[in-house]
């Protein structure tokens, strides 16, 4: 696949046809391909994400303790068995498998590159991934790490994307730090093909009532959205089929197919 500049070997054309309003002169010096025109005010938990410390921290360290936790380590899945399952639930292949499909693939508010660079490894030669975040030491740092994959600075709620263009989408460890995460739902059910598969691993509230209310009081002082069960319904009424729903102790994954 192409080198991680998307300049190269002309991935950034790739790219930008998949644009619903590009660029007339596009360009990545940075590795990445800034769409962002205005920033909104971040929450606590946004300005973190937007951080230069965290980037250098996130995939090492602040991912595999806090996710592994919140998915009931250890008998919840480890990050790789995470990732092992968003690509099987996408319908890409395993890292090891001679045949990989040529899928374009999403991963929306992609921090630095982890779950992309997972997802990519499932995607064949002809294929496309592209990683979108808002926070730009985050996708220096996915830059820097990454082959083979585009990035894009934008806006996740509202994805810059056409309609209908992408085979897969994934969203993990996201969506409950989007100010509107319905709006989210939204895009990334329009950016999908009839057929698309969508992966997403987010925050689920806690069944004790005393943790409930602790999720809730901690969720409005950082700006994170704690989700109930019925995330499932949201997905449904957004024309998706539900095909997985594993419910962990803070955290909930989720794999949906948009009807044909």
């Amino acid at each position: 696949m192409p080198s991680s500049t998307p300049q190269d070997d002309g991935l950034l054309d790739r790219v930008c046809a998949l644009l619903a309003d590009p660029p007339d002169e596009p360009a990545a010096p940075d590795g990445y391909l800034d769409l962002l025109e205005a920033e909104p005010v971040p929450t606590l938990a946004q300005r973190a994400m937007q951080s230069t410390l965290l980037p250098q921290v996130y995939e090492r360290i602040w991912r595999p303790f806090a996710f592994n936790i919140a998915k009931g380590w250890p008998s919840g899945p480890d990050t790789a068995e995470e990732h092992a399952l968003a690509r099987d639930w996408l319908g890409l292949a395993q890292p090891g498998d001679i045949a990989k499909p040529a899928a374009t693939v999403l991963d929306l508010a992609c921090g630095p590159g982890n779950t992309t660079r997972a997802v990519a490894s499932g995607v064949g030669e002809n294929g496309l991934v592209v990683g979108l975040d808002a926070s730009a030491s985050m996708l220096a740092r996915a830059a820097a790490d990454s082959q083979g994959i585009a990035y894009v600075r934008g806006n996740a709620i509202d994805p810059p994307f056409r309609t209908g263009v992408f085979d897969a989408v994934c969203c993990l460890g996201a969506l409950y730090l989007f100010d509107d995460p319905w709006t989210a739902l939204d895009g990334m059910a329009r950016v999908l093909r009839p057929g698309g598969r969508l992966v997403i691993l987010t925050t689920r509230r806690p069944a004790f009532p005393v943790f409930r209310v602790t999720g809730d009081i901690l969720g409005r002082a950082t700006g994170v959205t704690v989700f109930d069960d019925d995330l499932p319904d949201e997905l449904t009424s957004r024309g998706l089929t539900v095909l997985h729903h594993r419910r962990y102790p803070l955290m909930q994954f989720l794999a949906a197919e948009l009807k044909k």
